[in-house]
């Protein structure tokens, strides 16, 4: 079986995955993979009734998870597609299932994805750089990382919300530190976001220490909730105010 990355990249897998398998005519199964971060004893956790879909699994061998741990049928496609790019999880399509597949057989199908997805996250971690620090600080920015790569899109807007609120008191403060720090977050943040999202030009406009800017920050920010909502018009509406505004100024 081979994995096809609908959304996302193999070369570059993000370690959660939506990944879905046609079983005759409309019918879609899917289950959601996610290589941990932190390994664990799997044999603490499982029911009995359970314990025997995990074969000889051990502890070491624990990287990842698929939940359910069965394909199960769901609505489509589209919500698919959908729950992707809100969540900004890999969509991958793992193959064809006979309309009558067994449960065993789609047990298998579950593990070969799982094995194969972790296959493509190792190799991906081997050709990263590994980051090492010995700062507090740096060390926090890999925790704020882990959590966004976990986050929803509308939890990960409500955190770019907070920290552009961080920066504007921060620049009407005057207070230097306090802006690098907020920039610093909020360019970790940009890892996990929609290039559409636009926030770089979001944090220039939060860094003018004009009522504009705070002014331009928002709509930019109500712009970004649009986005997330599939308002296209919605946005494009706001785009014309934040175009106006600009050219006033």
């Amino acid at each position: 079986m081979s994995l096809i990355f609908e959304r996302g990249s193999e070369q570059e897998p993000k370690g959660h995955a939506l990944v879905y398998f046609r079983a005759g005519g409309e019918r879609i199964l899917a289950l959601y993979i996610v290589v941990l971060p932190v390994r664990m004893d799997i044999t603490k956790y499982i029911p009995p009734l359970l314990a025997p879909q995990f074969g000889n699994i051990t502890p070491s061998e624990m990287a990842a998870v698929a939940l359910p741990p069965v394909p199960e049928e769901v609505s489509g496609y589209q919500e698919l597609e959908r729950l992707s790019r809100m969540r900004e999880d890999d969509l991958v399509l793992g193959g064809t299932l006979l309309a009558t597949a067994e449960p065993t057989s789609l047990i298998e199908a579950g593990n070969r994805a799982v094995q194969e997805y972790v296959e493509l996250w190792a190799a991906y971690m081997e050709r990263s750089p590994a980051i090492t620090s010995d700062s507090d600080e740096e060390e926090g920015v890999g925790v704020s990382e882990v959590l966004y790569s976990f986050m929803g899109e509308r939890d990960k807007l409500s955190d770019m919300a907070k920290l552009v609120g961080k920066l504007r008191f921060a620049v009407e403060g005057k207070d230097a530190a306090a802006i690098e720090e907020a920039e610093e977050e909020l360019r970790v943040l940009g890892k996990y976001l929609p290039q559409t999202y636009l926030l770089p030009r979001i944090v220039k406009v939060a860094k003018e220490p004009t009522r504009e800017g705070a002014q331009l920050a928002q709509l930019y920010l109500e712009r970004c909730y649009k986005l997330a909502d599939g308002d296209e018009e919605g946005a494009r509406k706001l785009e014309e105010r934040i175009r106006a505004q600009e050219s006033s100024e």
